[in-house]
């Protein structure tokens, strides 16, 4: 379904949607841990420090990338983060209104991307430092191309479509589910020009499979072998076999352990059903991430989806992704049973077009049943959007983490010159600590914690903490209450045998009394 008119609605929802993400950029104080990580990604890239590239992580991403673009012209590590998430996320919203236009009215397109630009993970998420909104974007516009390369005809459009899934994988690798769901759909479904459709969508794939090939072929020993993720989708599909198996032979252990009481027959149930729990912890997740109302709108939607994907091989064709992202989601909670709120954007952008069947029905039911005209049911539609979704975009996040912060920010007015700021902290405060610590700092020095700069590694008596402080050249050390080993060493004595100069105290629910001091 297209329409000449001008794009009005679309034009106040992408407004709408920036400027709730810039309200819940103003209640984002502290950067998420992952972005940490990709800022630190951003400045090996920037000052060209290949050794440092993959601190966290054994790959690079095109976020860090685009942030070491934007940097060099901000100058401001944070903000460049958070401004690549945002123009992403809000961008986003763009393709989404022309994808749905291809199957509803103005209105019922603008308010599915209404849902999606206020729902606050999807809020949340184009302020914080992750690679999801990059990722949304460029497969959204993906599904755009295909679709509009299918439906209208313009075989070239496949070459966009290939290229967006490309770009949307970069980001996050299990978008490859897309390409090849879209691929074997492009082979199998009939429709004109078929060949030469897909001739356009394999060609970047296949230049990029050769281009990856040859590399391999010449640099058969080169370290960056070991950062290509092509084995990461098959191996996770072998490590859910792996991980079910070892699941089962645990709780029929377990099971065997208690058999003469009721808990032994509830791991029984459990073996055997854990499909179901597995289903339970994905719904939950896709539930909460839609609040409840616009999972209802989606239910709503499902009754007449087959009469639409009968007639419609677009639908058809969004309605197999969903699947095939609902199976994929599956799989990694069967393999980790650890699955966030932002991996539910796999199943639910495609899903999308179920919840445009589901407005579709209620807004004509109200119609019917209420004697109101369009725009009014459409008004209120969008009031209820708006205001079921504000409370929590307009909630303060992450604002127990703000101490953290401030105790890096302390170190880093302290220290001299352009040296690294050397830390000992406990492993759970030491990621933002050492980021805030060393955020102006241009050579590589990863945030992660580890042996040498935790000393939660290094308190099994007053010998090895000493050793651990002069060998590693700490300079700063933050005492907590609560993670203190009071047992093992007497702080009192650290502070009789070094030179510290308190800089600051702090207290925090998770750590008790907190001390910075400076190692003189």
């Amino acid at each position: 379904m297209t329409s000449n008119s001008k794009p009005y609605y679309l034009y106040l929802v992408v407004l709408l949607g920036l400027a709730i993400r810039l309200l819940a950029w103003t209640n984002t104080q502290v950067v998420n841990p992952d972005g940490t990580l990709y800022i630190f990604q951003a400045k090996a890239i920037y000052y060209g420090h290949k050794e440092a590239l993959f601190c966290g992580y054994s790959f690079i991403a095109n976020y860090p990338v685009m942030i070491a673009g934007v940097f060099g012209i901000v100058q401001d590590w944070i903000f460049a983060a958070r401004l690549v998430s945002l123009l992403f996320g809000t961008a986003a919203l763009i393709p989404l209104y022309l994808l749905l236009r291809r199957f509803f009215d103005i209105q019922i397109s603008a308010l599915c991307t209404l849902i999606f630009g206020m729902l606050p993970v999807f809020v949340g998420l184009s302020v914080d430092m992750v690679r999801e909104p990059v990722c949304w974007f460029f497969l959204i516009l993906g599904l755009f191309c295909y679709l509009k390369a299918s439906e209208d005809n313009i075989s070239y459009q496949m070459l966009f479509s290939s290229l967006s899934f490309l770009m949307a994988a970069w980001a996050r690798i299990e978008v490859f589910l897309f390409i090849a769901l879209s691929f074997l759909y492009l082979l199998f479904v009939k429709q004109e020009n078929r060949i030469r459709k897909l001739i356009y969508f394999a060609g970047p794939l296949i230049f990029f499979l050769s281009g990856i090939g040859l590399y391999i072929y010449i640099n058969r020993d080169s370290a960056l072998m070991a950062h290509l993720r092509f084995k990461e989708f098959v191996d996770r599909l072998v490590f859910f076999y792996v991980q079910y198996k070892s699941l089962r032979d645990a709780l029929k252990s377990e099971a065997f352990l208690h058999r003469h009481q009721m808990v032994g027959l509830f791991i029984t149930a459990a073996r055997n059903n854990a499909w179901l729990v597995d289903l339970g912890v994905l719904l939950n997740r896709v539930l909460e991430t839609l609040l409840y109302l616009f999972a209802f709108v989606l239910a709503v939607g499902l009754p007449g989806i087959w009469k639409h994907i009968k007639r419609n091989i677009q639908a058809r064709y969004l309605v197999v992704l969903s699947l095939g992202s609902m199976v994929l989601l599956f799989v990694q909670i069967f393999s980790t049973w650890w699955i966030e709120y932002r991996h539910t954007y796999l199943l639910i952008i495609p899903s999308f077009i179920i919840i445009g069947y589901g407005i579709e029905r209620i807004l004509l039911y109200s119609i019917k049943r209420f004697k109101i005209g369009r725009i009014a049911v459409f008004s209120i539609l969008s009031l209820i959007i708006v205001l079921s979704t504000l409370p929590k975009n307009l909630q303060p996040r992450d604002t127990d983490k703000i101490i953290f912060k401030e105790i890096g920010e302390t170190i880093a007015k302290h220290k001299s010159g352009d040296d690294a700021a050397y830390i000992s902290t406990p492993v759970a405060i030491h990621q933002w600590v050492s980021f805030y610590a060393n955020l102006s700092y241009q050579r590589d020095f990863c945030p992660l914690p580890v042996k040498v700069n935790c000393w939660e590694f290094n308190s099994d008596s007053y010998d090895q903490f000493i050793r651990h402080l002069l060998e590693n050249r700490i300079k700063y050390l933050v005492w907590t209450e609560k993670q203190w080993p009071v047992d093992k060493i007497d702080f009192s004595q650290v502070q009789h045998h070094l030179n510290l100069k308190e800089l600051g105290r702090w207290n925090h629910p998770m750590t008790g009394e907190i001390i910075l001091l400076e190692i003189l």
